[in-house]
């Protein structure tokens, strides 16, 4: 089991603020950082970014298992076919490669500084843009 933050976003006050935190099993978890997972395998599952819009392709099989596992799993939990998790992983992906480059402040919801005093580190920090973070070792794009 992995903890998996939960954040909210507030673009027009450049705010981050962590909500809550949940467990998720490691596959539900590569689903959920499936930007990490295709950073850490760069030649299996690529999102390719033509002129007729991005969509996902599969460069080598090898490369693409961790990829395609936690596209199986988002598949069987969620009981969708291939296309449409394709889609909703473009769409993650590309909202994200797409999104403000700005630094952003971070805020702890008060019920979890109640709870998780060590937390106070965090809240009123300014944070590396979502943008750069992604970007850090993202993959080929083309």
């Amino acid at each position: 089991m992995v903890c998996h933050e939960v954040w909210s976003y507030n673009q027009k006050q450049r705010l981050a603020t962590l909500k809550g935190l949940r467990l998720l099993c490691q596959a539900c978890n590569s689903v959920t950082h499936i930007n990490v997972v295709l950073r850490q395998h760069p030649y299996g599952v690529v999102l390719v970014l033509p002129g007729s819009g991005p969509r996902l392709e599969l460069w080598s099989e090898e490369d693409a298992d961790p990829a395609l596992r936690a596209l199986t799993h988002m598949m069987r939990v969620n009981q969708i076919g291939v296309k449409k998790a394709k889609e909703m992983v473009v769409r993650a992906l590309t909202h994200v490669l797409c999104s403000d480059n700005g630094k952003w402040r971070v805020k702890v919801a008060s019920h979890l500084l109640c709870r998780y005093p060590e937390l106070h580190v965090l809240d009123g920090r300014t944070s590396k843009s979502r943008l750069e973070r992604v970007r850090a070792g993202w993959p080929t794009i083309v």
